[in-house]
């Protein structure tokens, strides 16, 4: 085991790999009430298409979540209904790019993290089982279509990445849905479940080496190849379609806009997104004069957010909400963000921004579950997230001004609109 040490946030990351191929992540917090552990698989929602073995496969959308959902059936019994019993809260979720099953509890953690890993590696597909399965992602799918939210992002992604699977909500769809079999399962379980295609993360009071010992004894050696994914061909950089236009019942206008970025290598990836980040929190973040000119003009509401994603090798931005007229405020954000690459940056607003974002980056390291989630998907993407706190202070205002000019320019944006369906009757 290695450790080491990260004074800027006052944490102590221990690394493992077992000998089965898992990579183990522990995050000692002497002192914390609750325990919390997350087993991640790297595989998601965009994963529809993979080589093992020299052989090729296609799997209905949906699936990586169809399986996250079937694993908790195990021979005897629900998975969750047993943790529960012994005092462990236990949920998973999965993402485009990775699925993540986790627990916490106070008491008991070794025993129920050994649950946690035994009921993600023993597969029980059973006719009942899936068909019960089905319906419920089935009612989760039709909760999802009415929701002008997700219709406007999924509508932007599809702008920019046309031939990229992110654009397909991770859910599936019905007809996807429809199709999978027991058999869809167990390949796609097969090919990804694997020791080296996972990372264990636990954060809390705990001891290394029984954690190790905990995992050791609870997983099996799943054999080292990992299947590589084929995501499909390049999309541009500038969208060939960029808007988008959507009806439904909204009492205002919804909308989402973003542009692509230009992927990162390596300890790159994290540099870039911080600096993506506090580019778009001076562009256009809540302390920002467009914010404030943006929100008394009713172009945007208290709900407006932005996001910055640099997972899956395609690097992307988003910001939106409602308005009421979206095309004035795309038409805003466009020519702020042309003066600020042709005149520079508010330095004393940067300042403030670099202590916002320390601030946020230092509350999640409280966070056990969003610190969890962090270490593994730094894990997957060859990148310590708690270097943060270092690169952030090397970033100056050219870079950030620089950025703005690249990834904000009004001829790299794509934007999603929901209108109000009644008000076309």
């Amino acid at each position: 085991m290695r450790s080491r040490e990260y004074p800027l946030c006052g944490q102590r990351v221990v690394r493992t790999r077992l000998p089965n191929g898992l990579a183990v992540l522990i995050l000692p917090k002497p002192g914390f009430h609750k325990k919390f552990a997350g087993l991640a698989v790297s595989c998601g929602g965009t994963d529809m298409r993979f080589c093992l073995q020299g052989e090729k496969f296609e799997v209905p959308a949906g699936m990586a979540h169809f399986l996250e959902h079937m694993l908790f059936e195990m021979p005897e019994g629900s998975a969750l209904e047993h943790l529960a019993a012994g005092g462990a809260r236990v949920n998973a979720f999965t993402s485009p790019f990775e699925t993540m099953y986790h627990i916490t509890c106070a008491e008991g953690f070794y025993e129920a993290l050994q649950s946690l890993l035994r009921f993600v590696m023993t597969p029980h597909f059973t006719p009942e089982n899936l068909e019960r399965e089905r319906k419920v992602i089935l009612q989760e799918i039709a909760m999802g279509r009415d929701d002008p939210m997700k219709a406007v992002h999924y509508g932007l992604l599809k702008n920019l990445f046309p031939h990229h699977p992110i654009h397909i909500p991770v859910v599936g769809t019905e007809e996807s849905v429809g199709e999978i079999t027991a058999e869809h399962l167990e390949i796609y379980r097969r090919a990804f479940y694997r020791m080296r295609n996972m990372v264990l993360c636990v954060v809390g009071d705990v001891e290394p080496e029984l954690v190790v010992k905990a995992a050791q004894e609870a997983l099996p050696d799943t054999g080292d190849e990992i299947p590589a994914a084929e995501n499909a061909a390049a999309d541009p950089y500038v969208p060939q379609e960029p808007r988008s236009l959507l009806e439904m019942e909204v009492s205002q206008p919804v909308f989402r806009l973003g542009a692509r970025i230009r992927p990162g290598d390596g300890e790159d990836v994290l540099h870039q997104e911080l600096t993506a980040k506090l580019a778009l929190s001076v562009l256009l973040g809540s302390s920002s004069s467009l914010y404030a000119d943006a929100y008394e003009q009713g172009l945007i509401d208290s709900r407006f957010s932005w996001s910055v994603s640099c997972r899956g090798g395609i690097p992307y931005w988003t910001a939106g909400g409602k308005s009421r007229s979206p095309a004035s405020y795309c038409a805003k954000l466009g020519q702020a963000a042309e003066d600020m690459a042709a005149w520079g940056v508010d330095e004393a607003l940067l300042q403030r921004q670099k202590r916002s974002l320390y601030g946020s980056l230092l509350r999640q390291t409280d966070d056990p579950e969003r610190l969890c989630r962090e270490m593994c998907s730094g894990f997957f993407r060859e990148i310590d997230p708690l270097e943060a706190f270092t690169l952030l202070q090397e970033i100056g205002s050219d870079e950030i001004q620089k950025w703005i000019g690249e990834n904000a320019q009004a001829s790299r944006l794509a934007i999603s609109v929901v209108n109000n369906s009644r008000e076309s009757r």
